[in-house]
């Protein structure tokens, strides 16, 4: 009984000492998660009452709320503890070769 006793104590230790960090990630998730939906409703609001046309007011709303929740779960694993920067690295080159997509190829000759 005490081998099973002094081998969940640090178990137990590191689940006390991690509970906080858990707790406030699923706060921030459940905030943001919330804060998102509003943000995209109240734009589509704002693109209907401009009349926008409707398939590019789609469009705008669903790549915000989509940016919107990758920065969110971003944060959130960063609140837990998980590093991030290989994430935004990713996310950088690929606004980076999105952003490049258009432009005008030129030739050299």
């Amino acid at each position: 009984m005490e081998a099973l006793e002094s081998s969940l104590d640090p178990l137990i230790k590191d689940a006390v000492g991690y509970a906080p960090k858990a707790f406030l990630a699923l706060i921030t998730l459940i905030i943001g998660l919330w804060l998102v939906r509003i943000v995209t409703h109240v734009l589509g609001r704002m693109l209907g009452v401009r009349h926008v046309d409707k398939s590019l007011a789609t469009f705008l709303t669903s790549l915000t709320g989509w940016t919107l929740r990758v920065l969110l779960f971003i944060s959130v694993a960063s609140t837990i503890g998980i590093e991030t920067t290989s994430f935004v690295a990713v996310m950088g080159a690929a606004g980076l070769a999105v952003g490049m997509a258009p432009s005008p190829r030129t030739t050299a000759g």
